[in-house]
């Protein structure tokens, strides 16, 4: 029997019956396995005979696909001025309602915007140990008009 039809043999008697001394003893052995792609019935994807083996014999499963798309942020990794930022953008909104509730007014004067940011960048800084300057005017705005800071 050539090894084509002894490993045949081994792997129907390891998927079909649950027998897996023949297959054990031909990896053991260390004869050749295909590498064939093969597509097993009631399965959605081909795979590596290889990995078929290694999956009927007990093996480490195969690593799972990476994960596609943006990874996740973690904001206790961001550095003390992008947390700066984040804490000035939150403080902003928080006085441009109180703002707009004081004046009875459903938009805030530009003015007052942004002095009102200005306001929110100092305090900032100051909790945060960053200059002021580093803590830039277009991107406490961009905070605020991206949405993602809503105060209700």
């Amino acid at each position: 029997m050539g090894d084509k039809e002894e490993f045949a043999l081994a792997l129907h008697l390891a998927y079909e019956v649950g027998v897996t001394k023949p297959l054990r003893d031909y990896v053991a052995a260390g004869k050749p396995i295909p590498d064939d792609i093969v597509q097993v019935k009631g399965r959605s994807a081909p795979q590596s005979m290889a990995s078929l083996v290694g999956e009927l014999l007990g093996g480490a499963p195969d690593e799972p696909p990476p994960k596609r798309g943006r990874p996740y942020r973690i904001a206790g990794s961001a550095s003390a001025l992008e947390k700066a930022e984040r804490n000035a953008a939150w403080l902003a909104a928080f006085m441009l309602k109180a703002w707009r509730a004081q004046n009875k007014r459903k938009r805030t004067l530009p003015r007052a915007r942004r002095q009102i940011i200005d306001d929110a960048r100092v305090k900032a800084a100051e909790t945060f140990g960053v200059p002021v300057d580093a803590i830039k005017t277009g991107n406490v705005e961009a905070l605020l008009k991206s949405g993602r800071i809503v105060v209700r």
